[in-house]
């Protein structure tokens, strides 16, 4: 049940969200996939590792994982570190 208090968001904030989810959940599965591609099976949990630190580092910056006020620059900022990380797997395989 929404609080009265709570102000809605918009409808482009429901869309960064959107893509922040979706740019999450495919560099969690890159970072995964590159350290397989580069040390095994040790370097997939590794790479899992980074995963979780990169989500934690994310909530500990803006205080939740999809909070109110997220800033198009943010996601942005993401996207391209998964681009990154999409192109040294390509570059690994």
């Amino acid at each position: 049940m929404k609080r009265m208090s709570e102000p809605s968001t918009t409808k482009s904030q429901d869309l960064l969200a959107g893509g922040l989810a979706a740019l999450l959940v495919l560099g969690a599965g890159l970072l995964i996939m590159l350290g397989w591609a580069v040390l095994g099976s040790f370097g997939a949990v590794l790479g899992g590792f980074g995963a979780v630190f990169w989500g934690a580092w994310w909530r500990g910056k803006h205080g939740a994982f999809f909070p109110r006020d997220l800033a198009g620059g943010s996601v942005g900022g993401i996207a391209a570190l998964v681009a990154i990380t999409a192109l040294c797997l390509y570059l690994a395989l």
